[in-house]
């Protein structure tokens, strides 16, 4: 999900055919997260007009039961966290 919603939200045209494939693509993703946490969702039964506002509504609810749905691309590397002076390689 973090790598279609990256697609998404990226910065630049993109065409109308992939953003369609990649909001239904982004559409299965998240409706399979929610039937494995137990979350109902109508993200295939509204209509078209209706569909951004469900999602929102939709990954409110599967952040809520705390899967992060934003943050470091797919496959990208984690922040690094700073460390406390004194600890670690003996640099600090």
């Amino acid at each position: 999900m973090r790598r279609l919603s990256a697609v998404l939200t990226a910065p630049g045209p993109v065409s109308s055919v992939r953003r369609f494939g990649v909001e239904r693509a982004y559409d299965e993703t998240l409706a399979k997260a929610c039937a494995a946490l137990g979350i109902e969702q109508e993200l295939g039964a509204v209509a078209p007009e209706d569909r951004e506002f469900e999602r929102l509504r939709v990954e409110a609810m599967v952040q809520e039961a705390g899967v992060v749905l934003r943050g470091p691309g797919y496959g990208g590397a984690l922040p690094r966290r700073k460390r406390a002076p004194g600890t670690g390689d003996g640099r600090g």
